[in-house]
Parts: structure tokens; C-alpha cells; sequence
């Protein structure tokens, strides 16, 4: 993954971000990484699933403005 992030240019990463919260991806690709964390799925530690729960929350809340 990590791979993926560094052959992106900086200018691709955030083009890739604008169209993941114009179409309203954001929210169902952490979703289903959260789904895949709870059921075992992937193996991460519990700071980063707390840190996924918040982002979550806090981009539901500002597309729900």
C-alpha cells in the first residue's frame, strides 16, 4: 500500500482525495475498512481503528451539514 501512496505525485494523491469526498467514497471506503477490522479481516492495532472511527464521525458530520 505504502508502495501505491509513493509513485503518486503529491498533485495525484490530492486529486484522488477530492474525487473520493466529491463522490461520497470517503465515507464507504472507511466503512468497509472498519466492517473488515471488526470482523477480523485485517489485522490492525486498536489506535488506528479508533483513529478510523473519528475520521468516520467527523466526515459524516461535515457532509451531513
Amino acid at each position: 500500500m505504502k508502495k501505491w501512496m509513493e509513485r503518486l505525485s503529491p498533485d495525484e494523491q490530492c486529486l484522488l482525495l477530492e474525487v473520493l469526498f466529491n463522490q461520497r467514497y470517503a465515507l464507504e471506503v472507511i466503512s468497509s475498512e472498519l466492517a473488515d477490522m471488526e470482523n477480523g479481516q485485517i489485522q490492525v492495532d486498536e489506535a488506528r481503528y479508533r483513529h478510523l472511527v473519528q475520521l468516520y464521525e467527523r466526515i459524516y458530520n461535515e457532509l451531513s451539514r
